[in-house]
């Protein structure tokens, strides 16, 4: 109880709400195990409910004296504002995680799922039994939590895959020990190697998928506006464009890119954000966005020494008459 409610507190300190997501799932189980009233009965729950508010209210009423108006701000962006409204347009409908788990994230394995409750609740092993329904319960509230939530995000589901996999594991766990106990091949061969070809074969797609989304990954055309500029800064860092005094032109969420630009600093390249509107005549500029590029050129004559559909590099020569960054 104590080491579940100081993960408990590190949850929340690390991740805010989501840290109580799966709480609860964990309260149906406990009922479902009629073990609620020795919870109640134990004075190491109430100690460990304890610290758990000393420490998570203690840091949120701190911060809160330290920054005022930090409370409205967790309020706005992880409780009711990212729960009720949609922030940054991320709105998707209720189904948008399970089409989301079926045709992408888990589309080799997702037909293992179903088949791994079943197995797991039939199966005579009591063992088998708890953790399947513990998988589920996990898995379908959270579900119904994000998905109800109005703001959705491609990997706000990420939580849910340890569980998914249990169950997926389950299903090739008896598949395979079905494949071994065939007397037929015990019978008639010395050795019975079709439960480790049956493992292999399961296999092969899904590794096959990850090597080649590790060593040979490509642009998708829906990501080709988001992610060129992010390989040609990696390629820049690899010493294959000189980006050395340049600005870089980016609108809006730029995490990814500011991770390169940090790389090419730390290799002595001189390179930072900037804004369209403050380019000067001679400023050497990196452009990574197809509609601030259309702007770049409508407003400035550059010479341009790269050009792509979403990445331009070159020099400012003079802003044109009559400039408009709309």
């Amino acid at each position: 109880l104590h080491l579940f409610f100081f993960f408990l507190s590190l949850a929340v300190l690390t991740k805010s709400i989501a840290g109580l997501f799966f709480i609860p799932a964990i309260c149906i189980y406990i009922i479902y195990q009629k073990e609620m009233l020795m919870f109640l009965k134990n004075k190491h729950f109430y100690i460990g409910i304890s610290y758990f508010l000393i420490i998570c209210l203690g840091y949120y009423f701190w911060r809160e004296f330290k920054n005022n108006g930090y409370l409205e701000a967790v309020w706005n962006n992880d409780l009711g504002g990212r729960f009720n409204t949609v922030l940054g347009g991320h709105q998707h409908g209720f189904w948008f995680y399970f089409y989301n788990f079926i045709d992408s994230k888990y589309r080799f394995w997702y037909i293992f799922v179903p088949m791994g409750a079943i197995l797991g609740l039939t199966f005579k092993n009591r063992k088998i039994n708890r953790i399947t329904i513990f998988s589920l319960l996990i898995i379908i509230s959270y579900f119904l939590i994000i998905s109800t939530a109005q703001t959705k995000l491609e990997w706000y589901d990420f939580p849910m895959y340890p569980f998914l996999a249990i169950l997926v594991s389950i299903s090739v766990w008896v598949l395979f020990k079905y494949i071994k106990d065939i007397k037929w091949f015990s019978n008639n061969f010395k050795y019975n190697y079709l439960p480790q070809l049956f493992l292999f074969i399961i296999f092969l797609t899904p590794y096959r998928s990850v090597i080649n989304n590790t060593f040979f990954a490509s642009i998708k055309s829906n990501e080709q506006d988001f992610y060129e500029i992010t390989y040609f800064l990696r390629n820049a860092s690899k010493g294959k464009y000189d980006l050395n005094n340049h600005s870089l032109i980016y609108q809006g969420y730029n995490a990814h890119n500011l991770f390169y630009l940090k790389v090419l600093n730390e290799q002595g390249v001189e390179i930072s954000f900037d804004e369209i509107a403050n380019l000067s005549d001679g400023q050497k500029i990196v452009v990574g966005q197809k509609d601030v590029k259309d702007i770049l050129l409508k407003n400035y004559e550059v010479n341009i020494d790269f050009e792509s559909d979403n990445v331009l590099l070159g020099t400012i020569i003079n802003q044109k008459m009559n400039p408009s960054y709309d």
